[in-house]
């Protein structure tokens, strides 16, 4: 039961952490509109 658990845990930290990456990508591509051709 500990198991699953810690590994729905890292799960969510895995997931809230590309969130996190997306917002700041798509901040950051917002900010400088000339970069938009980089990815």
């Amino acid at each position: 039961m500990k198991l699953a658990f810690i590994l729905t845990l890292t799960l969510l930290i895995a997931g809230l952490g590309m969130l996190t990456a997306k917002v700041e990508q798509a901040r950051a591509l917002a900010r400088a509109p000339k970069v938009k051709g980089a990815k």
